[in-house]
Parts: C-alpha cells; sequence; structure tokens
C-alpha cells in the first residue's frame, strides 16, 4: 500500500512539473553505481533482515530511459528456529528498467521509476533460487559531470506469495563516452556531432568526403568530381551556362541558354564554316568557303588602294592622301573649281574663271563679258558678272588690279590696241562708279591683239583671245 501512494504522489509531481524528461544522465553512456542498502526478508523465508552490498552497472538508452544490472551480497542469518550456527549466503540480483522523471527542486533532484526482474540465490538454504518481479522508486541527488547520489526502496514480488523489500543508498557516476549520433565517434572528439543515423564517417566522427568538394558523400549527387573543382549545393560540378557540360570541361563558356553544343560546350557548326549553326544564316555552305559573319559566302570587294571609298577601277584620281574628301569620280574635292583642291588651297572661294597660282589663290579672272563688235559700250545684261567680281575685290581689300583688254588679230593692230583700251576702261567705270571699288586700287590698260591666249586662225580661239581681264597686281 505504501509504495502504491508513493508511485501516484511521483505521478503527479510530474504531471505538475514539466513532463519532459530533461534528466542529468546521457543516452549512450554507462553509468556504475556501487551501493550499499538493506534487505527486508519476507517472513516466510526465515531469515534475518541484513545488509546488502553490492554493484549496479546501467546502460542510458535515452536520456531519460536506462537499462540496469545488479548484483550483491547479502548479510544475512537463519532464524532462531533452524539454530544459531546456520549462516547462509545469500547473492542478490536483478535487471531492471529505470525511467527517469524531470529534475524538481532547482534541477538538482531527479526522481525515477524501475520496474523488472530479480532475486537472490541462497547458500544452505532449502529454498535455493528466488525469483519474482521488482518495481520502485528513487531519487538521485544530481552532481557536477554526471556523478550523482543515490537512494531507492524497491520491492521484490517473489513466487510462491512471498515478498522482500529493499532500500539503497549507492554513489553513481559515468563510465565511458557519449556518442550522440551513434556514428562511433565519442562526442568529445566528434567535430560532426549531429551526423544523421547510418552515415559513414571518418576519424573526426564527420561525413565522408571522398572527392573533397565540400559536400559529403551521402548528400553528394556527383561523388566523383575531380579534385579542385568548383561545385554547386548538390556536390556538381558547376555548369554556368547550363549547356550539360561542367565549368571545368567547357571550352566555350557564356554559352546562350537553349543553343546545342558539342562535348567540349561549343554551340554546333555544322557546315564547319566558323559560324554557330544558332548564328548561321546560310547552314550547309561547302566545305572551304569563306563566309562573312552570318555564315553566308563572302564577297570580295573591289580594291580600293587610296581607301577614298571609291574602287580602283572608278577611280579618276587614285592616290588620293587619306582622310581627303572626294567626289563620285574618288577626286579631292575643289569647291571653287579653280583647279587647286580644296586640301591644299590657301584662297578658297575663287571667283569663277580665275586664273590661280599653285596655292590656289587668285592671279587673274576673266571676265565673261562680251561687246557689240567695234564697240566698247558695256551692257547692262552683264553688270552681275561685274559685281561678282567687285564683290571679291572689296572682300579682299589689300589687292589691287589692272584691267586688261584683249582682241584677236583680225582688223588694224593700232585700231584694236585703242579698241581694248577702250572696253578695259568701260569695265573700270562700272567697278567705281557703280560697285564702289575704289579708284586707287584699280587700273585699266588695253592691249590690242598683242597677249592672245589662244590661235587665232580658229573661231574658238579668236573668241577667247577676245576678252576682259583682271590682273591681280599686288
Amino acid at each position: 500500500m505504501l509504495l502504491k501512494r508513493v508511485l501516484l504522489a511521483t505521478i503527479v509531481l510530474t504531471l505538475f512539473f514539466d513532463a519532459k524528461p530533461i534528466g542529468a544522465k546521457e543516452s549512450g553512456l554507462f553509468y556504475v553505481t556501487p551501493y550499499l542498502g538493506y534487505h527486508f526478508f519476507d517472513d516466510k523465508r526465515d531469515l534475518r533482515d541484513g545488509v546488502e552490498a553490492g554493484l549496479l552497472v546501467e546502460r542510458m538508452l535515452r536520456d531519460n530511459l536506462g537499462l540496469e544490472a545488479g548484483i550483491g551480497p547479502v548479510f544475512t542469518l537463519k532464524l532462531p528456529d533452524y539454530g544459531d550456527n546456520v549462516k547462509p549466503f545469500a547473492l542478490a540480483y536483478r535487471l531492471n528498467a529505470n525511467y527517469y522523471l524531470p529534475a524538481l527542486w532547482a534541477k538538482k533532484f531527479q526522481p525515477y521509476l524501475t520496474a523488472g526482474g530479480g532475486g537472490d540465490y541462497i547458500v544452505d538454504e532449502s529454498d535455493g533460487n528466488t525469483i519474482g518481479i521488482d518495481g520502485g522508486l528513487g531519487v538521485n541527488y544530481l552532481l557536477p559531470k554526471g556523478t550523482s547520489i543515490r537512494t531507492e526502496i524497491r520491492k521484490i514480488y517473489l513466487f510462491g506469495n512471498r515478498a522482500d523489500w529493499v532500500a539503497t543508498f549507492g554513489l553513481s557516476f559515468p563510465w565511458g563516452h557519449k556518442d550522440s549520433d551513434n556514428d562511433g565517434v565519442s562526442d568529445d572528439l566528434d567535430r560532426c556531432p549531429d551526423t544523421p543515423i547510418g552515415v559513414k564517417v571518418d576519424a573526426g566522427g564527420c561525413p565522408i568526403d571522398s572527392d573533397g568538394d565540400g559536400i559529403p558523400d551521402y548528400l553528394d549527387k556527383c561523388p566523383t568530381t575531380p579534385p579542385g573543382v568548383k561545385t554547386d549545393a548538390k556536390g556538381c560540378p558547376l555548369d554556368t551556362d547550363s549547356d550539360g557540360v561542367p565549368d571545368y570541361l567547357d571550352k566555350c563558356p557564356g554559352t546562350s541558354p537553349g543553343v546545342k553544343t558539342d562535348a567540349n560546350g561549343c554551340p554546333l557548326d555544322g557546315d564547319s564554316d566558323g559560324v554557330p549553326d544558332y548564328l548561321d544564316k546560310c547552314p550547309g555552305t561547302p566545305k572551304g568557303e569563306k563566309v562573312d559573319a552570318s555564315g553566308c559566302k563572302l564577297t570580295v570587294a573591289p580594291k580600293d588602294s587610296d581607301s577614298d571609298g571609291i574602287p580602283d577601277n572608278l577611280d579618276k584620281c587614285p592616290g588620293t592622301p587619306a582622310g581627303v574628301k572626294t567626289d563620285a569620280r574618288g577626286c579631292p574635292l575643289d569647291s571653287d573649281s579653280d583647279g587647286v583642291p580644296d586640301y591644299l588651297d590657301k584662297c578658297p572661294n575663287s571667283p569663277v574663271g580665275s586664273r590661280v597660282d599653285s596655292a590656289g589663290c587668285v592671279t587673274s579672272v576673266v571676265l565673261n563679258i562680251k561687246f557689240d563688235s567695234g564697240k566698247s559700250v558695256l551692257k547692262e545684261e552683264y553688270y552681275p558678272e561685274i559685281k561678282r567680281f567687285a564683290d571679291f575685290m572689296n572682300n579682299n581689300s589689300a589687292i589691287k588690279v589692272e584691267i586688261q583688254g584683249h582682241t584677236d588679230d583680225r582688223g588694224i593692230a593700232a585700231a584694236n590696241m585703242k579698241l581694248s583700251e577702250e572696253r578695259a576702261n568701260a569695265v573700270m567705270k562700272a567697278l567705281v562708279e557703280k560697285f564702289g571699288v575704289p579708284q586707287d586700287r584699280i587700273s585699266a590698260r588695253g592691249y590690242g591683239q598683242t597677249k592672245p591666249v589662244e590661235t587665232n586662225k580658229t573661231p574658238e580661239g579668236r573668241t577667247r583671245n577676245r576678252r576682259v581681264e583682271a590682273v591681280i597686281v599686288k
């Protein structure tokens, strides 16, 4: 009855406090307990109560559950009815499961329940070996480093309607090393204490990583990765462009997504023209055919030796210096049509009809003016021509000119000389009076037929010789 009450009280206390087992004993360790106690024999056994001493060895299956075996002698005597000289030898034994409850009272006192089987072997006693089942409770007073002071009371229900009581007191201490993850490496040496059950480990208790890629074999989807190769979280070599060829073997990293590649990770080039299929606008190009960037047959451009954009076969001015602007014929531009290209012309915008020197500067201007035969009257229709020359002079205030009149060789020389001078004076007068050219910058003179520029034997030549020309004199 007393044992039942104690058990009920222990259960109530367990429910009242946190029921989660947090005992000081740790799973996987052995605990050794030398003990001393007192054995109360059932009255029917004709044995005196006596001191019991022994040794208990417990293996913790969980932090709150242990399996314990014990053995020890009981120092007893026969009752007087059997004679004072009879001193039987009793050897008690037990095999119990211990269930540890949460620690109470500042986490120092840890109650536990025990149940199992046991009995004793009596030498020189007719009972011989006596066995039964037992149950009881105890309390551990927890000390540092897994050591505890242990007291326990246990009732042994012996077969044959008998029951013994045993009260013990002992000192319990751990023996061996804990191995929380059951990998064969004790926790104090285990560098990886939470290894999953069944995983092979090295001497340090860490999962084996055969290829040294940082991913243990039990998680490694590619367990034979070569040393030094970068891997992903699955232990497989990185394949940055996802072409199925790992980076360390990929000869063409950075291939566009979805592009088919060969064993080297390079885009397929079915016609071997150097342009991959996904960019090739002309697949199936014959082997050896030169192609452009789109994979199509290369058209050879005409040679352009001076790089002016005009092929040699069309270039009227081959050898144009680099960078010089040209016209459609490949010739350097001559904006004022004076025969000196712009890039050499020191005097751009020379008037139409000008004669220029090698630098493109005006030496004389042939004015496009016609007179009636034998006349020196200047017609108004030629005023625009004279104005253009006047503008030229006004824009170049430092120059001075001589207006020269010329004729062909037909007629009397003296008359031609006079006529040419009168025509020169008529042009000079228009420049000064109508277009504002200062008189001191201009003079006039007739040369008659003395300075032809063409032959007088042809109508065209005589036409060119009949002219009025402004010649730069300063």
